[in-house]
């Protein structure tokens, strides 16, 4: 993921947490509680919390994600997947692979 600009970094873990959250009947829809601050997913994805802060207003005003108060929303799953060239087959959730 070193790769990735923020905001494909910021998709790709907002995608596996959620593909590994609704594989255990943990999600509503294409939301999910993820009670996480910025520092901690700035942290995650290798960048600054005012960096971090910009990547979240720019995927909400693409209407892609939008993250308040513990809960993630996600808007647009093939835009976000598309944004994060995501592709779930690398977490072997489906048994049958």
């Amino acid at each position: 993921m070193g790769q990735r600009n923020a905001a494909s970094r910021l998709a790709h873990l907002i995608l596996e947490v959620y593909a590994r959250l609704k594989t255990i009947g943990r999600t509503e829809g294409n939301s999910f509680q993820f009670p996480v601050t910025q520092q901690i997913l700035a942290e995650a994805i290798g960048t600054s919390s005012v960096h971090l802060n910009r990547v979240a207003k720019e995927l909400r005003a693409n209407g892609l994600l939008e993250i308040d108060r513990g809960r993630v929303g996600i808007l647009n799953l093939d835009g976000l997947r598309k944004v994060a060239d995501f592709d779930s087959l690398y977490l072997h959730l489906d048994p049958a692979l």
